[in-house]
């Protein structure tokens, strides 16, 4: 014969099995809708940062960039370089020189150097890299590597990826 007590205790015991039912269906529909939140979140923020990783798309990490400083400008050439990290110092060079730098770019492409030209009484500032710099800088079709070549010249400064090829693209101020 059943008690009260059995009554009661077969009642709590069924509360519990459709508790747990209702846990699983509840955790059985988080997981419907976080894992496809998960995925997304991947989609949207890891995989373009992933992307920008690389330079080359066959490779898995970043590859050094080397900036030039060339000068074509009769007498000396007087310049100062500089990223938020490292000052690369003020540099004099007479025409035909180089002056070269190689660094890794963070992940985030974020990275930046500037230089400061000064030239008998004129005088420029601009970025030589940075992540849109970077494209101009692709020179993977040939040689795998990134090659910054600036040219001070006369007439402004000139940016090449395989010191042949020239765009202009500063003028003095």
């Amino acid at each position: 014969m059943f008690t009260s007590s059995h009554i009661k205790g077969a009642e709590e015991g069924y509360n519990n099995h459709n508790k747990l039912q209702y846990f699983c269906k509840s955790s059985e529909a988080m997981s419907h809708f976080f894992l496809p939140l998960l995925i997304l979140t991947y989609i949207l923020f890891c995989t373009p940062l992933c992307a920008q990783v690389s330079h080359h798309e066959s490779n898995s990490i970043i590859e050094p960039v080397v900036v030039h400083i060339i000068s074509r400008v009769p007498g000396s050439l007087r310049f100062h370089c500089k990223s938020k990290d490292d000052d690369l110092g003020t540099h004099t060079s007479s025409n035909g020189q180089e002056f070269k730098w190689k660094f890794i770019p963070n992940i985030f492409r974020s990275t930046l150097f500037f230089c400061h030209f000064y030239w008998n009484s004129r005088q420029q500032i601009f970025d030589v890299y940075n992540k849109d710099i970077d494209l101009d800088c692709d020179n993977s079709k040939v040689s795998f590597d990134f090659q910054c070549y600036w040219e001070a010249r006369p007439d402004g400064f000139y940016l090449s990826n395989d010191n042949q090829t020239w765009k202009e693209r500063n003028n003095w101020a």
